[in-house]
Protein backbone atom coordinates (compact mmCIF):
# COMPACT_ATOMS: atom_id res chain seq x y z
CA UNK A 1 0.00 0.00 0.00
CA UNK A 2 1.38 3.39 -1.04
CA UNK A 3 -1.68 5.63 -0.55
CA UNK A 4 -4.68 5.34 1.77
CA UNK A 5 -8.10 6.67 0.84
CA UNK A 6 -8.29 8.85 3.94
CA UNK A 7 -4.89 10.42 3.30
CA UNK A 8 -5.66 11.07 -0.38
CA UNK A 9 -8.98 12.63 0.53
CA UNK A 10 -7.32 15.10 2.89
CA UNK A 11 -4.31 15.84 0.69
CA UNK A 12 -6.26 16.47 -2.52
CA UNK A 13 -9.47 17.79 -0.92
CA UNK A 14 -11.53 15.05 -2.56
CA UNK A 15 -14.71 13.40 -1.36
CA UNK A 16 -13.89 9.72 -1.81
CA UNK A 17 -16.70 8.24 0.27
CA UNK A 18 -18.16 6.41 -2.75
CA UNK A 19 -14.83 4.82 -3.68
CA UNK A 20 -14.83 1.17 -2.64
CA UNK A 21 -11.10 0.64 -2.22
CA UNK A 22 -9.36 1.95 0.91
CA UNK A 23 -5.76 1.40 -0.16
CA UNK A 24 -3.97 2.14 -3.42
CA UNK A 25 -0.63 1.38 -5.00
CA UNK A 26 1.15 3.21 -7.82
CA UNK A 27 0.09 6.41 -9.54
CA UNK A 28 -0.07 6.03 -13.32
CA UNK A 29 -0.77 8.39 -16.24
CA UNK A 30 -0.49 5.71 -18.94
CA UNK A 31 -3.10 2.97 -18.77
CA UNK A 32 -0.84 0.27 -20.23
CA UNK A 33 1.32 0.42 -17.09
CA UNK A 34 -1.60 0.16 -14.67
CA UNK A 35 -1.64 -2.84 -12.33
CA UNK A 36 -4.02 -4.10 -9.66
CA UNK A 37 -4.77 -1.46 -7.03
CA UNK A 38 -3.26 1.51 -8.90
CA UNK A 39 -4.47 5.09 -9.27
CA UNK A 40 -5.01 6.30 -12.85
CA UNK A 41 -4.97 10.04 -13.56
CA UNK A 42 -6.43 10.99 -16.96
CA UNK A 43 -4.21 13.73 -18.35
CA UNK A 44 -4.56 15.38 -21.75
CA UNK A 45 -1.38 14.81 -23.78
CA UNK A 46 -0.20 16.18 -27.11
CA UNK A 47 -0.94 12.90 -28.90
CA UNK A 48 -3.53 11.21 -26.70
CA UNK A 49 -6.11 11.87 -23.99
CA UNK A 50 -6.15 9.81 -20.82
CA UNK A 51 -9.95 9.94 -20.78
CA UNK A 52 -9.95 7.61 -23.79
CA UNK A 53 -8.24 4.93 -21.72
CA UNK A 54 -10.37 4.83 -18.57
CA UNK A 55 -11.89 1.47 -19.46
CA UNK A 56 -8.46 0.05 -20.25
CA UNK A 57 -7.07 1.27 -16.91
CA UNK A 58 -9.96 -0.27 -14.98
CA UNK A 59 -9.63 -3.56 -16.85
CA UNK A 60 -5.98 -3.68 -15.80
CA UNK A 61 -6.83 -3.15 -12.14
CA UNK A 62 -7.13 0.59 -11.47
CA UNK A 63 -9.09 1.13 -8.26
CA UNK A 64 -9.21 4.92 -8.41
CA UNK A 65 -9.59 6.97 -11.59
CA UNK A 66 -9.42 10.77 -11.53
CA UNK A 67 -10.97 12.41 -14.58
CA UNK A 68 -11.81 16.02 -15.47
CA UNK A 69 -14.00 16.01 -18.59
CA UNK A 70 -17.77 15.81 -18.73
CA UNK A 71 -18.53 12.12 -19.26
CA UNK A 72 -21.95 10.52 -18.97
CA UNK A 73 -21.79 8.89 -15.53
CA UNK A 74 -23.72 5.86 -16.75
CA UNK A 75 -20.51 4.85 -18.52
CA UNK A 76 -18.40 5.19 -15.36
CA UNK A 77 -18.21 3.12 -12.21
CA UNK A 78 -18.81 5.53 -9.28
CA UNK A 79 -17.02 3.13 -6.94
CA UNK A 80 -13.80 3.75 -8.91
CA UNK A 81 -14.12 7.01 -10.87
CA UNK A 82 -14.34 10.52 -9.48
CA UNK A 83 -14.38 13.83 -11.33
CA UNK A 84 -11.97 16.58 -10.33
CA UNK A 85 -10.13 19.52 -11.86
CA UNK A 86 -6.48 20.57 -12.16
CA UNK A 87 -5.37 16.95 -12.42
CA UNK A 88 -1.77 17.73 -13.34
CA UNK A 89 -1.50 19.93 -10.27
CA UNK A 90 -2.91 17.10 -8.18
CA UNK A 91 -0.31 14.73 -9.61
CA UNK A 92 2.44 17.19 -8.70
CA UNK A 93 0.97 17.57 -5.22
CA UNK A 94 1.11 13.80 -4.72
CA UNK A 95 4.75 13.74 -5.83
CA UNK A 96 5.74 16.68 -3.64
CA UNK A 97 4.06 15.09 -0.66
CA UNK A 98 5.95 11.85 -1.21
CA UNK A 99 9.27 13.68 -1.49
CA UNK A 100 8.66 15.79 1.61
CA UNK A 101 7.91 12.72 3.72
CA UNK A 102 10.51 10.37 2.27
CA UNK A 103 13.65 9.66 4.29
CA UNK A 104 15.32 7.98 1.31
CA UNK A 105 18.50 9.15 -0.36
CA UNK A 106 17.61 10.24 -3.89
CA UNK A 107 19.95 9.27 -6.72
CA UNK A 108 19.54 10.82 -10.18
CA UNK A 109 21.16 9.50 -13.36
CA UNK A 110 21.48 11.42 -16.60
CA UNK A 111 23.58 11.14 -19.74
CA UNK A 112 23.12 10.49 -23.43
CA UNK A 113 23.25 6.71 -23.10
CA UNK A 114 23.21 4.04 -20.42
CA UNK A 115 20.80 5.74 -18.01
CA UNK A 116 18.38 2.84 -17.71
CA UNK A 117 21.09 0.19 -17.56
CA UNK A 118 22.99 2.12 -14.87
CA UNK A 119 19.75 2.44 -12.92
CA UNK A 120 19.09 -1.29 -13.23
CA UNK A 121 22.62 -2.22 -12.11
CA UNK A 122 22.50 0.13 -9.13
CA UNK A 123 19.08 -1.14 -8.10
CA UNK A 124 20.29 -4.74 -8.47
CA UNK A 125 23.15 -4.04 -6.05
CA UNK A 126 21.45 -1.81 -3.47
CA UNK A 127 18.28 -3.88 -3.24
CA UNK A 128 20.25 -6.84 -1.86
CA UNK A 129 20.64 -5.05 1.48
CA UNK A 130 18.35 -2.01 1.37
CA UNK A 131 14.77 -1.15 0.52
CA UNK A 132 15.33 0.38 -2.88
CA UNK A 133 12.99 2.01 -5.41
CA UNK A 134 13.69 2.61 -9.09
CA UNK A 135 11.65 4.60 -11.56
CA UNK A 136 9.89 2.08 -13.82
CA UNK A 137 10.65 1.33 -17.47
CA UNK A 138 12.39 4.31 -19.08
CA UNK A 139 10.27 6.94 -17.30
CA UNK A 140 12.69 9.87 -17.37
CA UNK A 141 10.85 13.12 -18.04
CA UNK A 142 7.57 15.00 -17.70
CA UNK A 143 4.51 13.56 -16.03
CA UNK A 144 5.91 10.03 -16.20
CA UNK A 145 8.81 10.78 -13.86
CA UNK A 146 6.47 12.76 -11.60
CA UNK A 147 4.08 9.81 -11.40
CA UNK A 148 7.05 7.60 -10.48
CA UNK A 149 7.93 9.93 -7.60
CA UNK A 150 4.30 9.81 -6.46
CA UNK A 151 4.58 6.01 -6.29
CA UNK A 152 7.43 5.66 -3.79
CA UNK A 153 6.61 3.52 -0.73
CA UNK A 154 7.18 5.29 2.58
CA UNK A 155 9.84 2.89 3.88
CA UNK A 156 12.27 3.20 0.96
CA UNK A 157 15.93 3.83 1.83
CA UNK A 158 17.28 4.56 -1.66
CA UNK A 159 15.32 5.97 -4.62
CA UNK A 160 16.89 5.85 -8.09
CA UNK A 161 15.60 7.94 -10.99
CA UNK A 162 16.83 8.57 -14.51
CA UNK A 163 16.39 11.91 -16.25
CA UNK A 164 16.37 12.41 -20.00
CA UNK A 165 15.86 15.47 -22.14
CA UNK A 166 15.59 16.58 -25.74
CA UNK A 167 15.70 20.33 -25.23
CA UNK A 168 17.38 22.94 -23.11
CA UNK A 169 15.77 23.49 -19.70
CA UNK A 170 13.99 20.12 -19.62
CA UNK A 171 16.21 18.50 -16.99
CA UNK A 172 16.07 21.61 -14.82
CA UNK A 173 12.27 21.49 -14.93
CA UNK A 174 12.00 17.72 -14.42
CA UNK A 175 14.23 17.70 -11.34
CA UNK A 176 12.60 20.67 -9.61
CA UNK A 177 10.76 18.73 -6.89
CA UNK A 178 13.22 15.86 -6.36
CA UNK A 179 15.79 17.26 -3.89
CA UNK A 180 18.62 15.09 -5.20
CA UNK A 181 21.33 13.73 -2.92
CA UNK A 182 23.58 12.07 -5.53
CA UNK A 183 23.72 12.75 -9.27
CA UNK A 184 25.44 10.84 -12.06
CA UNK A 185 26.35 12.34 -15.44
CA UNK A 186 27.34 9.26 -17.44
CA UNK A 187 28.32 10.70 -20.81
CA UNK A 188 27.48 13.16 -23.57
CA UNK A 189 26.86 11.89 -27.10
CA UNK A 190 25.11 13.39 -30.17
CA UNK A 191 21.69 12.14 -29.06
CA UNK A 192 18.64 14.34 -29.87
CA UNK A 193 21.14 16.70 -31.50
CA UNK A 194 18.40 17.66 -33.95
CA UNK A 195 17.07 19.88 -31.14
CA UNK A 196 20.45 21.47 -30.30
CA UNK A 197 23.01 23.60 -32.09
CA UNK A 198 25.98 21.44 -31.04
CA UNK A 199 27.11 18.59 -28.79
CA UNK A 200 28.53 21.24 -26.45
CA UNK A 201 25.01 22.59 -26.04
CA UNK A 202 23.87 19.09 -25.04
CA UNK A 203 26.60 19.05 -22.37
CA UNK A 204 25.37 22.42 -21.11
CA UNK A 205 21.81 21.09 -20.93
CA UNK A 206 22.95 17.98 -19.02
CA UNK A 207 24.80 20.25 -16.60
CA UNK A 208 21.51 21.85 -15.56
CA UNK A 209 20.98 18.97 -13.14
CA UNK A 210 23.88 20.29 -11.04
CA UNK A 211 21.74 23.30 -10.10
CA UNK A 212 19.50 21.01 -8.06
CA UNK A 213 22.28 20.03 -5.65
CA UNK A 214 23.10 21.21 -2.15
CA UNK A 215 26.62 22.54 -2.70
CA UNK A 216 27.99 21.16 0.58
CA UNK A 217 25.95 17.98 1.10
CA UNK A 218 25.10 16.53 -2.32
CA UNK A 219 27.54 14.39 -4.31
CA UNK A 220 28.21 14.58 -8.06
CA UNK A 221 29.62 11.67 -10.07
CA UNK A 222 30.75 12.98 -13.46
CA UNK A 223 32.50 11.48 -16.47
CA UNK A 224 35.34 13.89 -17.27
CA UNK A 225 36.24 12.12 -20.54
CA UNK A 226 33.75 14.35 -22.32
CA UNK A 227 33.36 18.12 -22.09
CA UNK A 228 35.26 18.38 -18.83
CA UNK A 229 35.62 22.15 -19.10
CA UNK A 230 31.87 22.64 -19.38
CA UNK A 231 31.26 20.58 -16.26
CA UNK A 232 34.09 22.34 -14.39
CA UNK A 233 32.58 25.72 -15.25
CA UNK A 234 29.29 24.76 -13.60
CA UNK A 235 31.00 23.07 -10.64
CA UNK A 236 32.94 26.26 -9.90
CA UNK A 237 29.96 28.53 -10.44
CA UNK A 238 27.78 26.48 -8.08
CA UNK A 239 30.67 25.93 -5.62
CA UNK A 240 30.00 22.21 -5.49
CA UNK A 241 32.26 20.53 -2.96
CA UNK A 242 31.73 16.80 -3.35
CA UNK A 243 32.79 15.52 -6.77
CA UNK A 244 33.71 11.97 -7.79
CA UNK A 245 35.42 11.94 -11.18
CA UNK A 246 35.19 8.92 -13.47
CA UNK A 247 37.08 8.35 -16.69
CA UNK A 248 40.65 8.68 -17.94
CA UNK A 249 41.25 12.15 -16.49
CA UNK A 250 44.40 12.39 -14.37
CA UNK A 251 42.28 13.31 -11.34
CA UNK A 252 39.85 10.45 -11.92
CA UNK A 253 38.94 8.35 -8.89
CA UNK A 254 37.29 5.54 -10.87
CA UNK A 255 38.24 4.09 -14.22
CA UNK A 256 37.83 0.91 -16.26
CA UNK A 257 41.50 0.05 -16.78
CA UNK A 258 41.05 -3.14 -18.73
CA UNK A 259 38.31 -4.77 -20.77
CA UNK A 260 39.38 -8.11 -22.21
CA UNK A 261 37.16 -10.62 -24.00
CA UNK A 262 37.88 -14.26 -23.14
CA UNK A 263 36.58 -16.61 -25.81
CA UNK A 264 36.38 -20.38 -25.42
CA UNK A 265 34.64 -23.09 -27.43
CA UNK A 266 31.61 -23.16 -25.15
CA UNK A 267 31.28 -19.66 -23.71
CA UNK A 268 32.22 -16.02 -23.91
CA UNK A 269 33.47 -14.13 -20.85
CA UNK A 270 35.08 -10.80 -20.14
CA UNK A 271 37.79 -9.71 -17.73
CA UNK A 272 37.26 -6.30 -16.15
CA UNK A 273 39.80 -4.35 -14.11
CA UNK A 274 38.65 -1.19 -12.35
CA UNK A 275 40.73 1.34 -10.47
CA UNK A 276 38.86 2.85 -7.50
CA UNK A 277 40.88 5.46 -5.61
CA UNK A 278 44.11 3.75 -6.71
CA UNK A 279 42.96 0.29 -5.63
CA UNK A 280 42.58 -2.23 -8.47
CA UNK A 281 39.68 -4.66 -8.65
CA UNK A 282 39.92 -7.48 -11.20
CA UNK A 283 37.24 -10.06 -11.96
CA UNK A 284 35.85 -12.25 -14.73
CA UNK A 285 32.16 -12.49 -15.54
CA UNK A 286 29.85 -13.62 -18.34
CA UNK A 287 30.13 -11.46 -21.44
CA UNK A 288 28.93 -7.86 -21.44
CA UNK A 289 29.83 -5.22 -23.98
CA UNK A 290 32.30 -2.49 -23.10
CA UNK A 291 29.61 0.18 -22.81
CA UNK A 292 27.99 -1.70 -19.95
CA UNK A 293 31.39 -2.08 -18.32
CA UNK A 294 31.83 1.68 -18.58
CA UNK A 295 28.39 2.27 -17.08
CA UNK A 296 29.47 0.34 -14.00
CA UNK A 297 32.04 3.07 -13.24
CA UNK A 298 29.31 5.50 -12.20
CA UNK A 299 27.63 2.78 -10.14
CA UNK A 300 30.94 2.27 -8.34
CA UNK A 301 30.91 6.02 -7.76
CA UNK A 302 27.64 5.70 -5.87
CA UNK A 303 28.98 2.75 -3.87
CA UNK A 304 32.02 4.87 -2.98
CA UNK A 305 29.84 7.86 -2.07
CA UNK A 306 27.68 5.72 0.21
CA UNK A 307 30.75 4.08 1.79
CA UNK A 308 29.49 0.60 0.90
CA UNK A 309 31.51 -2.55 0.24
CA UNK A 310 33.05 -2.41 -3.25
CA UNK A 311 33.94 -6.11 -3.34
CA UNK A 312 30.37 -7.07 -2.47
CA UNK A 313 29.08 -4.70 -5.16
CA UNK A 314 31.37 -6.27 -7.76
CA UNK A 315 30.09 -9.69 -6.75
CA UNK A 316 26.51 -8.56 -7.35
CA UNK A 317 27.46 -6.88 -10.64
CA UNK A 318 28.93 -10.19 -11.80
CA UNK A 319 25.44 -11.68 -11.43
CA UNK A 320 23.71 -8.84 -13.28
CA UNK A 321 22.10 -9.71 -16.62
CA UNK A 322 21.39 -6.90 -19.12
CA UNK A 323 17.81 -6.36 -20.20
CA UNK A 324 16.66 -7.69 -23.53
CA UNK A 325 17.25 -4.90 -26.04
CA UNK A 326 20.06 -3.34 -24.01
CA UNK A 327 23.01 -5.58 -24.85
CA UNK A 328 21.74 -9.04 -23.92
CA UNK A 329 22.83 -11.98 -26.08
CA UNK A 330 20.18 -14.61 -26.81
CA UNK A 331 20.60 -18.13 -28.14
CA UNK A 332 17.54 -19.27 -30.09
CA UNK A 333 16.46 -21.79 -32.70
CA UNK A 334 15.36 -20.50 -36.09
CA UNK A 335 12.37 -21.86 -37.99
CA UNK A 336 14.48 -24.77 -39.26
CA UNK A 337 15.68 -25.68 -35.77
CA UNK A 338 19.16 -24.22 -36.30
CA UNK A 339 20.96 -22.29 -33.56
CA UNK A 340 21.23 -18.49 -33.82
CA UNK A 341 22.80 -15.95 -31.49
CA UNK A 342 21.18 -12.52 -31.30
CA UNK A 343 23.09 -9.56 -29.86
CA UNK A 344 20.04 -7.53 -28.86
CA UNK A 345 20.94 -3.86 -28.56
CA UNK A 346 17.98 -2.35 -30.35
CA UNK A 347 16.42 -0.18 -27.64
CA UNK A 348 18.16 3.01 -28.72
CA UNK A 349 20.96 4.20 -30.94
CA UNK A 350 23.44 7.00 -31.53
CA UNK A 351 26.70 7.23 -33.48
CA UNK A 352 28.99 6.39 -30.54
CA UNK A 353 26.75 3.53 -29.37
CA UNK A 354 26.68 1.98 -32.86
CA UNK A 355 30.45 2.22 -33.13
CA UNK A 356 30.89 0.49 -29.76
CA UNK A 357 28.37 -2.22 -30.63
CA UNK A 358 30.18 -2.96 -33.89
CA UNK A 359 33.50 -3.18 -32.05
CA UNK A 360 31.90 -5.61 -29.60
CA UNK A 361 30.55 -7.66 -32.51
CA UNK A 362 34.06 -7.92 -33.95
CA UNK A 363 35.20 -9.52 -30.66
CA UNK A 364 32.56 -12.25 -30.76
CA UNK A 365 33.91 -15.80 -31.27
CA UNK A 366 31.42 -16.86 -33.93
CA UNK A 367 32.91 -17.20 -37.41
CA UNK A 368 29.79 -15.83 -39.08
CA UNK A 369 28.77 -12.35 -37.99
CA UNK A 370 25.83 -10.30 -39.23
CA UNK A 371 24.92 -6.69 -38.47
CA UNK A 372 21.36 -5.41 -38.74
CA UNK A 373 21.68 -1.63 -38.56
CA UNK A 374 18.68 0.69 -38.66
CA UNK A 375 18.38 4.45 -38.82
CA UNK A 376 19.80 6.63 -36.07
CA UNK A 377 17.13 9.29 -35.60
CA UNK A 378 17.07 12.89 -34.35
CA UNK A 379 20.55 13.67 -35.69
CA UNK A 380 19.43 16.81 -37.51
CA UNK A 381 21.26 18.36 -40.43
CA UNK A 382 24.37 16.22 -39.88
CA UNK A 383 22.52 12.91 -40.07
CA UNK A 384 24.27 11.83 -43.29
CA UNK A 385 27.67 12.58 -41.79
CA UNK A 386 26.93 10.67 -38.58
CA UNK A 387 25.73 7.66 -40.57
CA UNK A 388 28.78 7.83 -42.83
CA UNK A 389 31.04 7.93 -39.78
CA UNK A 390 30.08 4.38 -38.80
CA UNK A 391 31.16 2.91 -42.15
CA UNK A 392 34.78 2.28 -41.01
CA UNK A 393 33.44 0.40 -37.98
CA UNK A 394 31.22 -1.72 -40.22
CA UNK A 395 34.24 -2.57 -42.37
CA UNK A 396 36.20 -3.65 -39.29
CA UNK A 397 33.40 -5.70 -37.71
CA UNK A 398 34.39 -8.93 -39.53
CA UNK A 399 30.83 -9.43 -40.77
CA UNK A 400 29.53 -11.72 -43.50
CA UNK A 401 26.31 -9.76 -44.05
CA UNK A 402 25.13 -6.20 -43.47
CA UNK A 403 21.37 -5.67 -43.32
CA UNK A 404 20.28 -2.02 -43.36
CA UNK A 405 16.79 -0.85 -42.37
CA UNK A 406 15.37 2.62 -42.98
CA UNK A 407 15.94 5.77 -44.99
CA UNK A 408 18.92 7.41 -43.29
CA UNK A 409 21.07 4.29 -43.77
CA UNK A 410 20.93 4.66 -47.57
CA UNK A 411 24.17 6.64 -47.44
CA UNK A 412 25.84 3.65 -45.77
CA UNK A 413 24.49 1.35 -48.48
CA UNK A 414 25.95 3.52 -51.23
CA UNK A 415 29.40 3.37 -49.63
CA UNK A 416 29.56 -0.38 -48.99
CA UNK A 417 27.29 -2.03 -51.59
CA UNK A 418 30.19 -3.07 -53.84
CA UNK A 419 32.41 -4.46 -51.09
CA UNK A 420 33.52 -8.06 -51.57
CA UNK A 421 34.14 -8.78 -47.87
CA UNK A 422 30.45 -8.95 -47.02
CA UNK A 423 27.02 -8.91 -48.65
CA UNK A 424 24.82 -5.86 -48.15
CA UNK A 425 21.02 -5.71 -48.15
CA UNK A 426 18.74 -2.74 -47.56
CA UNK A 427 15.05 -2.58 -46.62
CA UNK A 428 12.83 0.50 -46.26
CA UNK A 429 11.42 -0.69 -42.92
CA UNK A 430 11.33 -3.69 -40.60
CA UNK A 431 8.06 -4.92 -42.14
CA UNK A 432 9.83 -5.33 -45.49
CA UNK A 433 12.69 -7.18 -43.80
CA UNK A 434 10.64 -9.72 -41.85
CA UNK A 435 9.60 -12.06 -44.74
CA UNK A 436 13.26 -12.30 -45.84
CA UNK A 437 14.87 -12.52 -42.42
CA UNK A 438 14.98 -16.26 -41.84
CA UNK A 439 16.84 -16.88 -45.10
CA UNK A 440 19.28 -14.04 -44.48
CA UNK A 441 20.48 -15.28 -41.10
CA UNK A 442 23.20 -17.92 -41.01
CA UNK A 443 23.01 -20.95 -38.66
CA UNK A 444 25.44 -20.63 -35.70
CA UNK A 445 26.00 -16.96 -36.56
CA UNK A 446 25.75 -13.99 -34.20
CA UNK A 447 23.64 -11.05 -35.33
CA UNK A 448 23.85 -7.52 -33.94
CA UNK A 449 20.45 -5.78 -33.88
CA UNK A 450 20.91 -2.01 -33.50
CA UNK A 451 18.73 1.01 -34.38
CA UNK A 452 16.78 3.87 -32.88
CA UNK A 453 13.72 2.73 -30.96
CA UNK A 454 11.21 4.04 -33.50
CA UNK A 455 12.60 1.76 -36.22
CA UNK A 456 11.02 -1.15 -34.35
CA UNK A 457 13.71 -3.81 -34.64
CA UNK A 458 12.26 -5.55 -31.58
CA UNK A 459 9.82 -7.10 -34.08
CA UNK A 460 12.68 -9.36 -35.13
CA UNK A 461 12.52 -11.04 -31.72
CA UNK A 462 8.75 -11.19 -31.74
CA UNK A 463 9.12 -13.20 -34.94
CA UNK A 464 10.37 -16.07 -32.74
CA UNK A 465 7.80 -15.45 -29.98
CA UNK A 466 10.49 -14.37 -27.53
CA UNK A 467 9.07 -13.11 -24.22
CA UNK A 468 10.07 -9.93 -22.35
CA UNK A 469 10.72 -8.00 -25.56
CA UNK A 470 11.00 -4.27 -24.75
Amino acid sequence: MIWSKDYLSRLLSLNLTQINCNQFNNVRVNSKYVEEGDIFITLQGTESDGHDFIDDAISRGARLVLYSKDIDKKFLNPAICIKSDNLKNKLIKLAKDKRSRSKAKFIAITGSAGKTTSKEILHHILSKNFKTFKSPKSFNYGVHIISALASIPDDIEYAIFEFGMNKKGEILKSTEIFQIDIIIINNVFPVHIEFFQSIEEIAEAKSEILQRLDSSKSISIINFDMYKEIFLKHIRKLKLQNIIIIGKDKYSQIELEKYHVISTVNELKVQLIYSVQNTRYSFVRSYIDKSLGENFRSVLGVILALNLDINESIKEFSNFTPQLGRGKILSILNNQGKNLYLYCDYFNSNPIAVQKSLMSLANMPQNDKIAIIGDMLELGKDSKKFHSDIVPFIKNAKIKKLILVGKEVKIIFEQVKDMQEFQTFIFPDVEALMPKLDKLLIPESITLIKASRKIGLEKILKNWNIKDVI
